[in-house]
């Protein structure tokens, strides 16, 4: 219980604290920079919107008949 207590207390401190340090370097714990730029790229392509008229290079099943 006591634990507990202390906890609820120190936390907001702890949190506060670290907001002003200035040793706090947000972008060394930034995940992002650990994407593989091909993998970033790979996402970009597929959220593009794909070209509005594909064509098959087969023809087309009228051009068959």
């Amino acid at each position: 219980m006591l634990a507990r207590l202390l906890l609820i207390l120190l936390l907001p401190a702890l949190a506060g604290c670290s907001s002003w340090v200035p040793a706090w370097n947000a972008e060394k714990w930034d995940v992002t920079r650990l994407r593989d730029p091909r993998a970033s790229d790979i996402d970009r392509r597929l959220s593009e919107r794909p070209p509005t008229s594909v064509r098959t290079p087969f023809g087309s099943a009228a051009d068959a008949e």
